[in-house]
């Protein structure tokens, strides 16, 4: 082998390599030939930051590109074009599927955070250094006590809230009226193509166009069925998950969750259906010929063209050749450089050969023809796997929470066992830097595995802050169990408590839980399904929902430390306090006046173009003068580009639900006002959230527009539209004044503190150890009140006590009204009250009654009792569900529910065995007859505290004060709170208030039947508490003129109203208030007959008058009397009316307000009140309409009502009552007994047949409770085959629209 030295490789290698070199080169050779370099910078433009590269490196790159012509990678200053910096902030790898694959090289390996470096752990003036930490709600997605029910509920309701989405994004409309819009196009473009009449450029373009409309119309059609597909597939699995959560709950036999998926048919006309269908079909199949002429047809057409053309050459030049070669044979070479040869020019040998050797073009394959059948068919099995067939009903979702969720009482033990579970106590603790700073206070699980802490407190900080951990523990019986630990962002200097906002951070933890109850526990095997194949396990998931930011000073200050987080990341090599600071970011911290800092900012050079030093251009700009310092703002705004900044427009923005609901919670809206937490994202809060709401707009803007009809087919006057328009007016105007005047808060208000304990208070505490035992007079001990958070949906019930009866209606003997004839008659009326008598020389027969509550659609009764004073001595309970399951005060004291206490009569009668029962069974039925019914409001169930304003006058203040210290619980009030929201003294609303003429017109105004006749109709006048009406205000006193303007009213506008009559007939009366059964605090009228020296005690709001020692009177306890004169508070020992002198001149019985040589005050109440007659024709239409209702929606009631049993209709009977319910009204009003002697009447028509009637009155407000009170009756009970019903209606009008409303419905059955 032959050396070569290592000069020889040296030259060698020079030939064949390139070594750049590593010199700076000249700016000339990197830019254009000629030109000049040009600096961007120095011009006013802002260049960006370029990554940090060596210089040496970046000379040998441009002589590298340099040497290969890559000039173009020079920019106009001749250097390279660098992009900015590809370093990410984070480091990251790709992921593995396979653990055995993994390489250790690229194993991770964990290790403990690394802080900040800083030079000292600790900084100067930690007292001006505070955290503000607000824990809010931690929502778990999955936890270890859910039950499998729990499991898929989670599951079902997020494929609904996809489904929702797709549902509100509304693709399928959208494409749909694309389509249309695209074909439309296509079509009139397709008839203005005219080639005759059209350029060749104009044709050949609109041919492009339409081209291009078919392919769009082609990508449309995809994209729809793509959407209808996915649509269908997700409530396909949403349906399927519903099926087994069905199933889950016919299996364990009871309800842990409230969900319940309603599916919602439309029916759709079949025909027209069927024309869209092949209409579709038509348009997609030419749409697809179209197609084909387009990319296959056309297409081969030009290959076809292109062949012939080629072909045509190829034969040319063969033809040339065959000539060519001829002449070569012959030897004639002189004929091939002869100019006047066809070939004309010198051919080689080889070129000969190789144009010889030029293969013929291939004949284009004709493609396949338009198959227009076999299109069809794909076109009908897409759209049958994708869309809605023919005739198929429309199908939509709706997740609601209305089923009612199985008490703990009536599930098996280990579904028990969860539930108790999940009352453990969790908490959260916070740790700073690793240390434990706060513990909030422990809360339960609620049903949908919420915990709701609410807690925000401060942190002073004196080191500088590393990490901010939450950890979640469980209470034990003695340890605390880690449930999971959650780190928390420490905040910029710009985040303080004025600007921070809640934000969701998601946490996870694998810690392996499992129970051996219905708890399918966490990363632990469970089997979802019965049919799963394999197990599932789910880790312990969920949400926190809080936020972190430094608290502000009382100037305003933020309290953060100094120059935090100072030195560059080490990763991006930015600065992250220019975001935060940009005064200490550029090193000026030092400088806190603003003419320096300007100063500065203008030797500094800085780049205004810069986006990071955006904060800083007021500074460079500099003082004007006469103009004060530009303060930096801390928004950037492009005024040229304000449309294209916003991302909605005005419409969008107003409909979203978000927003409307914030706004609506802001402004206090009764329905919204009470919302505690708002779903963070727009999707969750669906528009049924605005159902109540925008029914009630919709009432009160009815009101508004309503004309003489009225609502529910002429059942309001134009008289009682503007009652119904003053009442909302009212309305209005008082919860606008409360909840403005809410907002103004005393000290005593925000702060609650216990009474320090002296003296006297451990003075008493010791006296009650030495107090003597009294087991048979206990002391009542206050129940403790149970917060409204702690209450849900089956703990809140209403408890009635069922004592005794007295004088209970016995049933008559049926030859008491044979009359000659045979058969019996029973007869059940209303007309015969408790308390009345049978005739002397009547035979009865025991009465088996018992007692039946219902309240919210639930029915509980007692035990049969025998005789006519039975004793029950029972306690009845009702379960009672609030509104949104929202257990609060203000939210309470909206329910409008009754509470019906209803008295039947239980007979066991004997029934005709059927042809299928042995003729020798004795077959009996057991028949409920509706005796009588009373009704309480919710309102006067429920107990509040008193909200009325203490700023009193000092007198009232002293007298309240002095008789609640005598007696606390006695009723007694000096001033009231009128619908102005003023204090008013009770006094003023007495004025005497002459009645309606037309009630006493012909009668003695001292009469008894004058003043039962002004009770009947102030009685008539509709009762509604102010709690319902003002819910969460304390109880208001309107005028009587208001009362009217109104008609509607509670205890006190009905007393004052009857009290300020009796005073205009010239009888002593006085307002009683005190305490009755059922309605607790109340008002009554006293009046005394100065003939018989005999006191009468009137309930106005029911008419109903007491004797003063009537045992059975329902006012329980008088508090004090009033008149237009002065105010007497009962100091008696005793409160019951029985027991009492109501002699007021009597001062050891009675303490009056004023002195005896008093003024009494001007009263507040017109001098007279306008009564309108009421329009006839009006009532005329009302009974109509109510006799129509009954006829046509209570026949279809009591149809549904009586789903087992035929329903037939007695005629005959209908117009026997009717004539019958005319006379009712008057003899009431006359009480002349004749109430209860229509039986005769009745006898006397119907025949052998009998009898069950049930005739009842009632003020009128709207048709709705007219069908309640028929249906409380439980007529529709009767289980006799034979059975049939009557019933007929009579409205007896007084002045000022005031109705009475009498039904008689009735069950005959035939015995012949």
């Amino acid at each position: 082998a032959e050396y070569r030295g290592y000069n020889h490789q040296l030259e060698q290698e020079s030939t064949k390599y390139f070594i750049p070199s590593s010199l700076p080169l000249e700016v000339a050779n990197k830019v254009e030939e000629h030109g000049q370099p040009r600096y961007l910078e120095d011009e006013g433009f802002y260049v960006g930051e370029k990554p940090v590269v060596l210089q040496q490196n970046k000379n040998i790159l441009e002589s590298r590109l340099l040497k290969h012509g890559g000039s173009d990678w020079f920019g106009p200053d001749g250097q390279v074009d660098l992009l900015p910096n590809p370093v990410t902030e984070a480091p990251t790898k790709p992921w593995v599927d396979s653990v055995d694959e993994l390489d250790p090289c690229i194993e991770t390996t964990y290790v403990k955070a690394r802080g900040t470096a800083v030079e000292d752990k600790y900084f100067p003036g930690s007292d001006e250094n505070e955290l503000q930490i607000d824990i809010g709600t931690i929502i778990f997605q999955h936890h270890p006590l859910m039950s499998r029910e729990h499991v898929l509920v989670s599951d079902i309701t997020k494929m609904y809230d996809e489904y929702r989405i797709i549902r509100h994004k509304n693709y399928i409309t959208f494409y749909t009226d694309k389509l249309a819009a695209l074909r439309n196009a296509a079509a009139t473009l397709k008839e203005t193509l005219d080639e005759t009449t059209m350029t060749e450029d104009a044709f050949s373009a609109q041919r492009t166009h339409i081209n291009d409309f078919t392919a769009e119309i082609r990508r449309t059609t995809q994209q729809l069925a793509s959407a209808e597909s996915a649509e269908r597939d997700m409530m396909r699995r949403i349906i399927e998950v519903w099926g087994d959560i069905k199933s889950i709950r016919e299996k364990q036999g009871y309800n842990n969750t409230s969900v319940k998926l309603v599916v919602k048919r439309e029916e759709v006309n079949y025909q027209q259906d069927v024309h869209h269908w092949e209409l579709e079909v038509e348009n997609q199949v030419s749409e697809r010929k179209e197609e084909y002429d387009v990319t296959i047809a056309i297409a081969h057409q030009e290959e076809v063209r292109k062949y012939q053309v080629q072909l045509q050459e190829w034969k040319q030049n063969r033809l040339k050749l065959k000539r060519i070669r001829k002449k070569m044979q012959r030897g004639s070479q002189e004929n091939l450089l002869d100019p006047n040869s066809e070939v004309g020019f010198p051919v080689e040998e080889e070129e000969l050969n190789i144009a010889g050797n030029i293969d013929k073009p291939q004949k284009p394959d004709k493609p396949a023809p338009f198959d227009k059948d076999a299109v069809r068919n794909d076109v009908m099995n897409q759209l049958l796997a994708n869309r809605r067939n023919p005739g198929e009903a429309k199908i939509s979702l709706e997740l609601t929470h209305t089923v009612n969720i199985t008490p703990i009482s009536s599930v098996p033990a280990l579904e028990s066992s969860r539930r108790r579970a999940m009352q453990k106590s969790t908490m959260s603790r916070v740790l700073f830097n690793g240390r434990e700073v706060f513990l909030t206070d422990p809360k339960t699980l609620t049903s949908d595995f919420k915990l709701n802490f609410g807690s925000i407190f401060r942190v002073r900080i004196a080191q500088w802050p590393e990490s901010l951990k939450v950890e979640l523990l469980s209470s034990g019986l003695v340890t605390r169990t880690l449930i999971s630990s959650i780190f928390l962002t420490i905040p910029p200097t710009t985040v303080h408590s004025g600007n921070v906002r809640l934000g969701p951070t998601e946490f996870l933890s694998t810690r392996v839980e499992s129970f051996n109850h219905e708890g399918v526990g966490s990363n632990t095997p469970f089997t979802l399904r019965p049919n799963d194949a394999s197990p599932t396990s789910i880790n312990t998931k969920g949400v926190i929902i809080s936020s972190v930011s430094w608290s502000l000073d009382q100037d305003g200050r933020v309290l953060a430390p100094k120059g935090f987080v100072e030195r560059d990341d080490p990763i991006s090599g930015g600065n992250p306090l220019k975001i935060n600071d940009p005064v200490i970011a550029i090193g000026a911290e030092g400088l806190q006046d603003p003419e320096s800092l300007t100063k500065w900012v203008k030797e500094s050079r800085l780049d205004p173009n810069d986006p990071e030093n955006a904060a800083l251009v007021p500074f460079m700009q500099g003082i004007k003068d006469g103009e004060g310092f530009p303060f930096a703002q801390d928004y950037f705004r492009l005024e040229q580009l304000q449309e294209e900044f916003n991302f909605l427009t005005d419409e969008e923005f107003s409909h979203l639900n978000r927003l409307r609901l914030l706004q609506l919670r802001d402004k206090e809206v009764a329905e919204f006002r009470n919302i505690s937490m708002i779903p963070c994202n727009e999707h969750e809060i669906t528009e049924s959230a605005f159902t109540t709401y925008e029914r009630r707009l919709k009432e009160k803007d009815s009101l508004q527009s309503i004309d003489t009809k009225g609502l529910e087919g002429g059942a309001l006057s134009a008289h009682r539209v503007e009652v119904l328009r003053f009442r909302q007016k009212v309305k209005d105007a008082v919860l606008h004044r409360f909840y403005t005047s809410r907002h103004h808060h005393t000290l005593q208000d925000m702060v609650h503190e216990e009474q320090i304990p002296d003296i006297g208070t451990l003075g008493s505490s010791m006296a009650k150890i030495v107090e003597p035992r009294r087991p048979l007079k206990p002391i009542r001990k206050t129940r403790k009140k149970a917060t409204s958070q702690n209450l849900n949906e089956g703990s809140v019930k209403i408890l009635i006590n069922v004592v005794r009866g007295y004088n209970i209606p016995t049933r008559q003997s049926a030859h008491a009204h044979q009359q000659n004839r045979r058969g019996a008659v029973q007869i059940s009326s209303s007309s015969l009250m408790a308390g009345q008598t049978l005739e002397p020389n009547s035979k009865s027969f025991l009465v088996s009654p018992f007692v039946a509550a219902s309240f919210q659609d639930t029915v509980v009764t007692t035990s049969v009792a025998q005789g006519p004073n039975p004793s029950w001595n029972e306690e009845l309970q009702l379960p009672f569900s609030a509104p949104n399951n929202d257990y609060s005060s203000s939210n309470l004291q909206k329910v409008d529910d009754v509470l019906f206490i209803h008295l039947f009569d239980r007979v066991t009668e004997d029934a005709t065995p059927t042809d299928t029962e042995d003729p020798t069974t004795i077959v009996t039925r057991l028949q409920n007859y509706w005796l009588g019914s009373f009704k309480l409001p919710f309102s006067t169930v429920l107990s509040f505290e008193s909200q009325e304003d203490t700023e009193l006058l000092a007198k009232c203040a002293v007298f309240m004060a002095d008789c609640n210290k005598r007696y606390p619980t006695r009723n007694v009030k000096t001033t009231v709170i009128d619908i102005k929201g003023e204090s008013v003294l009770i006094t003023r609303f007495i004025r005497a208030l002459p009645p309606p003429p037309e009630l006493i017109e012909g009668l003695n105004p001292g009469s008894k039947e004058a003043t039962e006749k002004l009770a009947r109709f102030v009685s008539l006048i509709p009762f509604v508490s102010d709690n319902v009406t003002y819910a969460g205000i304390c109880d208001l006193w309107s005028t009587c003129d208001q009362f009217m303007q109104m008609l509607c009213g509670d205890e006190e506008e009905h007393a004052i109203l009857l009290l300020n009559f009796f005073l205009h007939l010239g009888k002593q009366a006085y307002l009683v208030l005190g305490a009755a059964v059922p309605e607790g605090n109340t008002a009554y009228v006293l009046t005394l007959d100065q003939t018989a020296r005999d006191y009468t005690i009137w309930n106005a709001s029911t008419g109903q008058q007491y004797f003063k020692g009537d045992p059975h009177t329902p006012l329980q306890s008088v508090g004090a009397l009033v008149n237009d004169k002065n105010i007497w508070f009962n100091v008696q020992r005793q409160a019951m009316p029985i027991r009492m002198h109501f002699d007021v001149t009597r001062p050891a019985d009675w303490k009056p307000f004023f002195g005896a040589t008093a003024t009494p005050l001007p009263s507040i109440q017109p001098e007279s009140i306008y009564f309108p007659p009421t329009d006839q024709s009006y009532v005329s239409n009302l009974v109509d309409v109510i006799e129509r209702t009954l006829k046509d929606k209570c026949k279809d009631r009591i149809v549904s009502w009586r789903p087992r049993h035929i329903t037939r209709w007695n005629r005959s009977g209908n117009s026997i009552l009717r004539q019958i319910a005319k006379g009712l009204e008057e003899s009431i009003t006359k009480n002349d007994g004749r109430a209860s002697e229509h039986n005769t009447q009745i006898l006397s028509q119907l025949g052998d047949v009998r009898f069950t009637g049930y005739p009842m009155d009632q003020p009128f407000t709207n048709v709705e409770s007219i069908v309640s009170a028929v249906r409380s009756t439980e007529v529709h009970k009767i289980q006799d085959p034979d059975v049939e019903f009557s019933m007929a209606v009579h409205i007896h009008a007084y002045p000022s629209s005031v109705l009475a409303v009498w039904v008689y419905v009735a069950a005959i059955v035939n015995t012949r």
